[in-house]
């Protein structure tokens, strides 16, 4: 169990290094004696790399082509900005469980610091961080994280840095026989000295994950809360993670933000395949994030439940947003293609500012698993999505954000977009009632929720600040504009209504107490022709429901005022 990161001073083959930065082999820091472990020769070349590369001038790990490595501890990038992990064809895979989980050997108070194991793992490291738990799911698992602070391999007693809390059922003892497992990444970003599971301050600048595949190895693994296993760490700017294929993880795939995830293939995750989240020390340092061009197949099987936090193929925690997810293909998930979005109870960084657009999507939950207004900055565009069901009730939500908008989808089989859009949207399949889905036009001044009984024919919506709208629309016996208010009548308040084989325009109210005024600042030029209703005088006129100044005819055909 001796710490390999001394290796980094025995590295005896020659370390390129030239005008555009260092290349650094990673089979250079491999014992000559073949005894070194591959997470140990990973660390000590990125350990010579942080002690010897000057930073900003760069450097290039690269792997050996067609090599799987096995990693059964944290290969943490440090502080190490301008970095290319090239892992130029090899495989990266996660150890089996059994190497790195013991079982506890006595029962242990959820507050004690002290563990004692059946048997300390080989691959157990004091710094290590470690998680306990009774089952495979979420809620079995330790809410707390903790690193070892020493060893005793005669006692097989393990010191922590605090207790695991409690957890489950368990409320204040963790049975014997409970399993005790290495939480840990195959990548992770800049260190913090922060524990119990929070966000990892600071950003690696220009760090780029390239060219390789990543194994999870699920079939060998015991536990699949988010709490437990996620493959890469990190918070960047101007960072990324390019043509990996990440395959069979047991938990999260990639957690944190400030990334440009671009050409990538994800399939058989157990939980998401990016999971945006920040520390609010990196917001105004970090970037934005880029989830694009990628390829999802199967993701999210677990299920939300086991997991903890896989509410959707790319899925979002504290300080998500600024995020730009488009041109992917996703394919068959157990949840919904995108999470939770939206304000967090009590959170200082509300999620804010999503696009999602020019993505296919194929049998999912729904689109999004969740949205909490107040909502900013989310636009859900131009996407083919197919089998994702009813996502009325969510996509509503978009309607009173001023800055958000949803339009240029298609939805088939049995996806419903529902609701109120903003802008053009197609249907196949199925002649929408109860929606708007297949407008196609809408000009949008503010905002306007409606309810229309059909609008199948509907050619164009136009809203205004007043939240009055205007519904333009055609059927056989002529043209309608009819005018909605939120508090009026389901089918339209008012109406106006060509009649082509009549030759006539009607103005008809559908309220009660409906009525028409002409209001005429100026003359009225010409001659203006109106149909009245007849009464035999102003007494019958005001008893049939109209008001002063309404004007009525009598048999005789002369006009009157009501009065």
């Amino acid at each position: 169990m001796t710490d390999m990161n001394d290796l980094a001073a025995t590295a005896t083959n020659l370390i390129y290094s030239s005008d555009s930065g260092f290349d650094v082999a990673v089979e250079d820091f491999r014992q000559d004696d073949d005894t070194g472990t591959d997470s140990s020769t990973i660390r000590a070349a990125l350990a010579w790399i942080s002690a010897n590369v000057p930073d900003g001038q760069g450097s290039r790990l690269y792997f050996e082509t067609g090599r799987t490595y096995i990693y059964d501890r944290t290969a943490e990038i440090d502080y190490i900005n301008n970095l290319v992990i090239d892992l130029n064809g090899a495989t990266l895979m996660r150890a089996d469980a059994s190497v790195t989980t013991a079982r506890l050997a006595t029962d242990t108070s959820v507050s004690s610091n002290t563990i004692v194991l059946d048997a300390v793992p080989d691959s157990w490291y004091v710094n290590d961080t470690v998680t306990a738990f009774v089952g495979s799911g979420d809620q079995d698992t330790s809410r707390n994280p903790m690193r070892i602070t020493a060893i005793d391999p005669n006692t097989n007693t393990v010191t922590l840095a605090a207790g695991f809390g409690p957890f489950g059922n368990t409320t204040q003892t963790i049975p014997a026989g409970s399993w005790v497992g290495k939480s840990f990444q195959c990548f992770l970003g800049r260190p913090s000295t922060e524990e119990g599971g929070k966000l990892r301050p600071g950003i690696n600048y220009n760090v780029q994950i390239i060219n390789g595949s990543v194994d999870g190895n699920s079939a060998n693994q015991l536990n699949n809360s988010w709490r437990f296993a996620m493959e890469i760490y990190i918070n960047g700017r101007s960072s990324g993670i390019r043509g990996v294929r990440f395959a069979n993880t047991t938990g999260e795939c990639i957690v944190g933000h400030g990334l440009r995830v671009e050409s990538c293939e994800f399939r058989n995750l157990s939980g998401s395949a990016f999971h945006t989240s920040r520390h609010d020390d990196t917001d105004a340092v970090g970037s934005a994030s880029w989830f694009i061009n990628n390829y999802v197949e199967s993701v999210c099987l677990a299920g939300n439940l086991a997991n903890g936090h896989s509410e959707g193929a790319v899925t979002f925690s504290w300080g998500a947003g600024r995020l730009i997810v488009t041109g992917n293909e996703f394919r068959n998930g157990n949840e919904s293609v995108l999470g939770g979005f939206g304000p967090s109870s009590g959170e200082a960084m509300p999620d804010k500012w999503i696009i999602f657009s020019d993505n296919i999507a194929t049998s999912f939950k729904a689109l999004f698993w969740g949205l909490f207004p107040p909502l900013e900055g989310v636009v859900i565009s131009n996407n083919v999505l197919v089998d994702c069901n009813d996502n009325s009730a969510q996509l509503n939500k978009l309607f009173n954000s001023e800055t958000s908008s949803v339009g240029g989808n298609v939805a088939v089989g049995n996806t419903v977009l529902g609701g109120s859009f903003r802008a053009t949207n197609a249907t196949f399949g199925v002649e929408p009632t109860n929606t708007i889905s297949q407008v196609k036009v809408w000009a949008r001044g503010r905002k306007l929720r409606t309810d229309y009984s059909s609008l199948s024919d509907c050619t164009a919506v136009v809203e205004a600040s007043t939240a009055i709208m205007a519904l333009i629309s055609a059927d056989t016996t002529g043209s309608v504009v009819a005018f909605h208010s939120a508090s009026g009548n389901r089918s339209g308040s008012f109406f106006i209504q060509w009649l082509p084989s009549q030759k006539k325009l009607q103005l008809l109210g559908n309220e009660s107490g409906a009525r028409v005024e002409f209001t005429t600042p100026v003359a009225m030029p010409g001659q203006v022709n109106m149909t009245l209703r007849t009464f035999n005088d102003n007494t019958a006129a005001k008893a049939a429901g109209l008001v002063a100044g309404d004007l009525y005819k009598l048999a005789s055909g002369a006009v009157f005022s009501v009065i």
